[in-house]
């Protein structure tokens, strides 16, 4: 079983090496998937869902990154020149990676849960008239 406090932890260390996120951003974004899944604060999650909670919350968190970088910009002083234009882009491009990260994760859960059907054509509605 985790915790609201284990699974900030995990989510946090996934996103140590991001230097303009706030300090409680990971706290945050924890909060808001246990609020979007129904589970309250001191709730203990069970294994199966460890990992989709997670997957949704980087997502966000990643998001969240990438709104923030937005407002990032491009320069060129003589012989210096930053670029950080594509800080945005990347940002949402590894949102995306933990979106499909979590629907993975649904659909492995809902694996063997969903039902599939075949129609066969008619015999006596065959092309050329064949039977």
């Amino acid at each position: 079983m985790a915790t609201l406090q284990t699974l900030t932890q995990r989510l946090a260390r996934r996103f140590e090496a991001v230097s303009a996120l706030p300090a409680d951003a990971a706290l945050l974004a924890m909060m808001d998937t246990f609020d979007t899944f129904g589970y309250v604060a001191d709730a203990d999650v069970p294994p199966a869902d460890v990992n989709k909670l997670l997957a949704y919350a980087s997502a966000e968190l990643a998001t969240l990154v990438a709104i923030n970088a937005a407002s990032y910009f491009k320069y060129q002083d003589g012989e210096e020149s930053v670029d950080k234009s594509m800080v945005a882009k990347e940002y949402r491009a590894i949102a995306k990676l933990f979106r499909d990260e979590y629907q993975a994760e649904l659909d492995g859960q809902a694996a063997g849960t969903r039902s599939t059907f075949a129609v066969m054509p008619r015999r006596d509605r065959l092309r050329g008239g064949r039977l």
